[in-house]
């Protein structure tokens, strides 16, 4: 230091006499062991050196205090005997040989100086005199040697003198041993450089109290063991080496996991990944729960036997952490170190208990039901597990569209079982693109439907193939067709004949038919019968009988043996005779003799070559029977006068024949007997006929080429003028429509389908026909879906509202058993694998509890943790600390399994760095839109290298570009969302969830607050604010006594200004934080009022530059300071929205300012804050149950306070009800589990009723 001002320190020697005694007497006191030294009266009003000193300590004391709030550390020392000069590598010295840790305290207006720490080496100066001359100290040179100097100050200086000389080359001179001190050096770097020589130090009696950060210089060590180890690799490279995750790691089992508060669904995602080996960048904006997710990671893995180091360079940060995992039980296991000299003792303190504490621990583990509690956990844990499986299958198959093209949600609102569907089997062969198609296509197909069904070309044969040459010819068919008809008209004006012959087989029928009667009729003509007389009915009968007579006498005449050569009667005569003589000797004798007598039948045996017998006559006596049975019958036949018997049974036989054939050809003419007139030249009649019907059957073959049957049978019965009532001109219109009709239906694959829709529901309008196709499609498809994935008949069911009732509970269950457990296992792991020697003593923690116990020469905690660190992870196997006090204490080695950092874009990357590389696995928490790197007692070192590890401002930023982000999503601290909403709009792209408390909406009170003062912008401050500031605080207190207050300023010295205010009204130890706009990170009030100070100056203009609130950065600041409060937040303002000058809205920062305070204005008049914006990316509004529900129901209201809910809905009570739906929330949300539980959970905790509305059940009518 080449001087003190602007350093914020004070030269010991301003204290000299002003209460009577020389500055040396502080130091001989401290020396001497005295905890506290008076110093001088806070307000001396005989001094003026004394009262402007008095206001150097206040300042200094608050700064010291404002240190330790920010970081936690130790930064008030005595700083004594100086070494001065140059090193031996050039380096300017004037730095403190030894420290003495002290506190500034007002006690009865005098001001005092407070230390019970001995004195300490200054590190810094260790560090660059080992960085200089390249030689390390003796292992036995540290603080210990200084604890063990002599009380006396001569004796002190004397033996001090005796370790400098040893150990450092440095020139002591005699003014060492003079009870004085002499005064700081006001120099220059310049004059400093020219003065000294290298190599040339001198120790000088200077004394100095100020802020001496101890902890950076442990940092410079690391970095020098990193350059030592030749660490060329990159930063990819470095980290992929030391947090690359093993790949294809599965999520961990349910009851494996031990968080003890309550998880969102982002939070979980973040934890789940992590538990998967992965290191994580997590983006955590405000109230988010950065430090509760911090608290299950913590819990998690110091449960399963691991390590965690928790680091910050907010001490707010790590006691947050620390105090919420106290509160439950964990605070015994948890190493909160903020300062690594000054926590040394409570540290030790902690170890010596736990040591203490094993025998009551296994005692209480073994009190402890813990087979009943695994089981509990372990069946919570299935139970959560399944049903979280469960309800993802429900998810992906209720928004899958992979299968149909639509999800089966969007087909629950579409589908209705009260109206019309067209069910086929068809309809699963489309997916939703291809039923659009058919849609469009089932439109054309209809309007042409509608244009022709009715017509004459309904039932044509297609025209796809046709072609304009074409056109005349089907023309011509038409014609000839209607030709024809005329024909048939001219000879039978009754229409008898079109009927007859209105098909091609027909008139080949009729034509054959003809052809049969002519021919028939020719040979009747042959043999000359009457075929008139033929035809008549007495006639018929008469052939007929005939007929079947000849053929049943040819038949059996053919069976006979014996051919007769004389009537039958003949041959009965003589057979008589012959069969009486026969039966005797003598008549055979007498028979052969008079053969002569009977010719006939011995000319029949002759004939037949048969002798005279009883049998051969018997033989012949039964067929003469027959034969004369069948002359009777023959005789008995009635004959026709046309065809009578003759003697020639064959003649008959045939003229029978062609008779019956006239007369069967005639009757299969049937109904054209009308036409015919058999009476008068009826070989005409059928000529002409045959003529005509002969010419149709050839020119059939021509008009089918383009006319179908019923198209030609219309023509027929119909005529030309009643089908086709087109003028000829316009056939070729009407043609070229149907060959675009008929083309596409060649090309459209499902015209089956459309055509059952078409005739299934043909009286429907198109419109209608549509809604019926699109009712089906959807039946169809549910029905289908359901039958693959049956969870989704569920939704809505008893059942699901059962299952999700045991989900909620197993985990609320679970989170509280989480806690005892953790405990149980942290308790096990300590007093596992005990050792004790053969006295029964117990080894194990033996050594550890000696050196925490000792009260002179203890160990710096480092030696500790090297020496005994498997012991002390044991009993702490988690700590907290900043990066700084992290180099301090651990070697440079990945002693920890997990290194989470919070609030890390506040942290520069080469502080946070090497705490990181002390990890197997990393956590990088922060929020890009706060706060980023700045420390005004720091110098951040400048580069101009590129890449990332150069440009990057802070550790969250450089992590985000090589480590996987997340973002928390869910905001808890805000009770009221509109004191996050600006945030969430301008900084958060409205993506934070919130949910306020349900007395809060009711309520319906506005949660800011607008104070407009006529302050003056002076000094950088505002005095009038500052009185309204205090008036503020007396009401709240008055109005609200338990909540916690935090006065945000925009600038450091309005900050001063209202802590003195505070402190001369005596409320400066009334739970109340004073903070300015660039250290409120971090911190969170019930009530927050934000005092900027800025105002016109007293010529009333206002000419300020904003301060800080105008800088980079400035848009980051105002989002911490308005994202504090949990309650309230009043603004106190010198200055209206109207006040800014248009080049100062240039600002980004300013105008940011200028929009808050429009809208703190407007809500400070009437609450009114807009429902949140439910993102529909990936989701068709009008899959939208909630916009079904609205308009089918006006009670439900989509004006939601909460993006957890989907709409509100007022019951009988009047109370608002949740609703939750399977809409965008339910889509969007991280996991199925975070819906259905996270969500409803979360509502009742925040004091809301809600109902679940499925959208099988609330809008597909069952």
């Amino acid at each position: 230091m080449p001087r003190l001002s602007g350093f914020g320190m004070i030269d010991l020697q301003d204290f000299d006499f002003l209460t009577g005694a020389p500055a040396f007497e502080l130091i001989r006191k401290l020396i001497q062991g005295k905890r506290q030294v008076s110093l001088i009266p806070e307000l001396d009003p005989r001094s003026a050196s004394s009262n402007q000193l008095s206001k150097s300590l206040s300042r200094l004391a608050f700064r010291d205090q404002l240190i330790q709030e920010e970081t936690g550390e130790q930064s008030l020392y005595l700083a004594w005997l100086f070494v001065e000069g140059k090193l031996i590598n050039g380096q300017l010295m004037r730095a403190p040989l030894i420290l003495k840790p002290v506190g500034l305290e007002r006690i009865d207006s005098q001001w005092k100086l407070n230390s019970s720490e001995p004195w300490r080496w200054n590190p810094a100066f260790l560090l660059a005199w080992r960085h200089a001359t390249k030689q390390r100290l003796p292992d036995n040179f540290s603080d210990e040697q200084l604890e063990n100097l002599p009380a006396d100050p001569t004796e002190f200086r004397t033996a001090l003198n005796q370790i400098v000389q040893s150990n450092f080359s440095i020139q002591v001179q005699s003014n060492l041993f003079e009870d004085r001190i002499q005064t700081f050096p006001n120099s220059q770097i310049q004059v400093d450089q020219n003065q000294y020589q290298e190599g040339k130090l001198t120790l000088k009696p200077y004394a100095v109290l100020g802020p001496f950060a101890q902890k950076g210089s442990f940092l410079f060590s690391d970095y020098e063991e990193l350059n030592a180890e030749g660490q060329d690799m990159s930063l990819e490279d470095l980290f992929s080496a030391h947090f690359e995750a093993p790949e294809n790691r599965p999520f961990p089992r349910e009851d494996a996991m031990f968080p003890i508060f309550p998880l969102d669904a982002s939070q979980e995602n973040v934890f789940l990944k992590v538990r998967q080996g992965k290191s994580m960048v997590v983006e955590g904006p405000p109230g988010t729960g950065k430090s509760q997710l911090i608290s299950n990671l913590v819990s998690d893995f110091i449960a399963r036997g691991k390590k965690v180091l928790v680091v910050s360079q907010k001490r707010a940060a790590l006691d947050v952490v620390f105090e919420r995992m106290a509160k439950v039980g964990f605070g015994q296991f948890l190493a909160l170190v903020h300062d690594f000299q000054g926590d040394r003792n409570l540290l030790f303190e902690k170890i010596k208990k736990q040591i203490e504490s094993i025998e009551a621990y296994q005692e209480q583990n073994r009190g402890i039901d813990a087979i009943h509690l695994e089981r509990e956990i372990s069946r919570n844990s299935r139970s959560i597990a399944r049903l979280s499986d469960k309800l993802e299958d429900f998810r992906q198959a209720l928004f899958d569209n992979s299968i149909a093209g639509m999800p089966i949600k969007a087909m629950y609102l579409h589908a209705d079982l009260e109206k019309p569907a067209l069910k086929s089997s068809s309809l699963l062969k489309l997916n939703q693109e291809q039923a659009k198609t058919f849609e469009q296509d089932f439109k054309i197909y209809a309007r042409y439907q509608e244009r022709f069904e009715p017509s004459f070309w309904n039932e044509r044969k297609s025209f796809a193939q046709v072609q304009a040459a074409d056109f005349p010819r089907i023309s011509q068919a038409i014609w000839e067709v209607e030709g024809f008809r005329k024909q048939l008209f001219e000879l039978d004006s009754s229409g008898l004949a079109k009927k007859e012959v209105s098909t091609e087989l027909q008139i080949q029928n009729q034509l054959q038919k003809f052809h049969r009667a002519y021919n028939s009729l020719q040979q009747l003509s042959s043999e000359k019968l009457d075929s008139h007389l033929i035809l008549e009915k007495e006639q018929v009968k008469k052939l007929r009988k005939q007929q079947l007579f000849l053929i049943e006498e040819k038949k059996q005449l053919a069976q006979l043996k014996f051919e007769l050569k004389a009537d039958p009667q003949a041959y009965q005569v003589e057979l008589e005779v012959l069969l009486s003589k026969s039966q005797s000797f003598f008549g055979k004798l007498w028979v052969n003799l008079n053969q002569s007598k009977y010719p006939l039948v011995f000319g029949l045996l002759k004939g037949n070559e048969l002798k005279l017998g009883p049998s051969i006559l018997r033989d012949i006596q039964e067929e003469l029977q027959i034969r004369i049975q069948l002359q009777e019958e023959k005789q008995a036949i009635p004959q026709s006068l046309a065809i009578p018997f003759s003697e020639d049974a064959e003649l008959d036989i045939h003229r029978l024949n062609l008779a019956l054939d006239w007369i069967n050809a005639w009757q299969e003419l049937g109904d054209w007997h009308s036409l015919l007139n058999p009476t008068n030249d009826l070989f005409r009649q059928l000529e002409i006929w045959m003529e005509v019907l002969e010419k149709g059957c050839a020119s059939w073959t021509f008009w089918k080429t383009w006319l179908s049957e019923s198209q030609i049978q219309s023509l027929l019965e119909q005529g030309l003028s009643s089908c086709i009532p087109e003028n000829e001109l316009n056939w070729n219109v009407v043609y070229t429509e149907l060959v675009a009709f008929d083309r596409f239906l060649l090309g459209w694959d499902n015209q089956s389908l459309g055509l059952e829709l078409w005739q299934e529901f043909s009286k429907e309008s198109i419109a209608n026909k549509v809604q019926v196709f699109w009712n089906g499609w959807f039946l169809a498809w549910i029905a289908e879906l359901e039958r693959r994935f049956p969870v989704l008949a569920e939704a809505g069911s008893l059942k699901m509202e059962s299952e999700l009732e045991e989900l909620r509970k197993s985990i609320l269950e679970k989170r509280s058993l989480s806690q005892y457990m953790a405990l149980l296992r942290l308790r096990e792991q300590m007093s596992q694998h005990l050792e004790y020697n053969r006295l029964g003593n117990r080894v194990t923690y033996r050594e550890l509890l000696h050196q925490v116990s000792k009260k002179r020469q203890r160990w710096a905690i480092r030696k500790l943790v090297q020496e005994l660190g498997e012991e002390v992870f044991k009993l702490l196997p988690c700590w907290l600390a900043s990066p700084e006090t992290v180099s301090a204490l651990f070697p440079l080695r990945n002693q920890f399994d997990l290194v989470i950092f919070d609030e890390a874009s506040q942290c520069p990357v080469e502080l946070g760095l090497p705490a990181m590389l002390r990890g197997k696995q990393v956590v990088i928490a922060g929020d890009n839109k706060q706060l980023r790197p700045s420390d005004f007692y720091q110098v951040k070192w400048e580069s101009e290298e590129d890449g990332l590890e150069f440009e990057a401002e802070s550790l969250l930023e450089l992590a985000g570009n090589f480590f996987q982000s997340a973002r928390l999503k869910g905001h808890y601290r805000s009770a009221d969302p509109a004191l996050i909403h600006f945030s969430n709009t301008h900084f958060y792209e409205g993506q934070l969830e919130t949910l306020p408390d349900y007395a809060t909406i009711q309520a319906g009170k506005t949660s800011f607050s607008w104070e407009k003062v006529e302050g003056i912008w002076e000094n950088q401050v505002n005095q009038v604010e500052a009185d309204a500031v205090l008036t503020r605080v007396r009401q709240i207190q008055k109005d609200s006594s338990e909540d916690s207050i935090g006065i945000v300023t925009g600038n450091y010295f309005q900050m001063e200004l209202i802590r003195e205010r505070l402190w001369k009204e005596g409320l400066g130890q009334a739970g109340i934080k004073v903070r300015n706009i660039e250290n409120v990170q971090g911190d969170e009030f019930d009530q927050v009022i934000l005092s900027l100070g800025y105002a016109p100056n007293r010529e009333g203009k206002l000419v300020t530059n904003f301060g800080l609130l105008s800088k980079s950065g400035a848009e980051n600041r105002l989002n911490v300071a308005i994202s504090r409060a949990r309650k309230q937040l009043h603004l106190i303002s010198s200055i209206d929205p109207e006040d800014f000058r248009s080049g100062q809205l240039q600002n980004p920062g300013l105008s940011l300012l200028r929009s808050y305070l429009i809208w703190v204005q407007k809500q400070s008049k009437q609450r009114a804050v807009p429902a949140p914006e439910v993102e529909a990316e990936k989701f068709e509004i009008d899959w939208s149950l909630k916009k079904k529900l609205m308009e089918s129901d006006s009670t439900y209201s989509s004006h939601i306070p909460s993006a957890v809910m989907d709409l509100l809905r007022a019951d009988p009570s009047g109370d608002q009800v949740a609703i939750l739906t399977d809409d965008q929330r339910f889509y969007n949300s991280p996991t199925a589990k975070a819906a259905l539980a996270y969500h409803p959970i979360l509502l009742e905790e925040k004091g809301w009723k809600w109902k679940m509305v499925w959208s099988r059940g609330g809008s597909m009518k069952a």
